[in-house]
């Protein structure tokens, strides 16, 4: 089955003032209009390899994670940032991703329009931004499914657009493409937004 949500349900094609300009079109600027489109985090109820954290999202029951204490969740949590929300979000997004492990997220992202802000999207390029203009062939730092966009994994992207990559040492490639980066932030995209909603390219 798959994971991709259903696409999201156009505004009225009349004017209305825009709250928030965003400048730019990269994954950053995707990712924070899918936010500023109402799309808000829920725990989808799978375990977690942190006991304390997973006890932590099993008390707020049917809340968005949006709406809990983050620094309360965050205490005690250890990763890669200097950033105790953003720890937070690693731990939920790519559970033991620091030791190698390659988890499922443990957030369900729900639509809710009553929280979502009017806003618009300038880029001066496709969606991707400046990773429309580098060079393809290029591998990411980052391991691939590290790159990944809200509710769509970006391994399972990836499978569904290609076979996936044999390296010369005879493992599977665990980074994407320069390419593969804009190919992905296009296919999201095309789910979540219309020219006529609340992201115009």
């Amino acid at each position: 089955m798959s994971s991709l949500p259903p696409k999201l349900t156009t505004f009225s094609d009349k004017p209305h003032p825009w709250e928030v300009i965003i400048i730019g079109n990269g994954p950053s600027a995707i990712c924070l209009s899918f936010l500023l489109s109402g799309f808000r985090p829920y725990y989808n109820g799978m375990p977690h390899p942190v006991p304390f954290l997973e006890e932590k999202l099993n008390n707020l029951k049917n809340k968005s994670i949006v709406e809990a204490d983050l620094y309360d969740l965050a205490q005690g949590l250890e990763g890669r940032s200097t950033n105790p929300i953003a720890v937070l979000f690693d731990h939920l997004l790519h559970p033991d991703a620091d030791r190698g492990a390659i988890n499922s997220s443990l957030l369900h992202w729900v639509q809710e329009e009553e929280h979502a802000i009017p806003h618009i999207v300038l880029g001066k390029w496709a969606p991707g931004g400046s990773w429309q203009q580098m060079d393809g062939n290029l591998q990411t730092i980052s391991i691939s499914n590290w790159m990944e966009l809200p509710s769509l994994p970006l391994n399972e992207w990836l499978k569904s657009k290609k076979d996936q990559v044999i390296g010369t040492n005879g493992r599977k490639a665990n980074r994407a493409t320069v390419a593969d980066v804009p190919y992905n932030l296009s296919t999201f995209y095309s789910f979540f937004f219309t020219y006529r909603s609340s992201c115009i390219p």
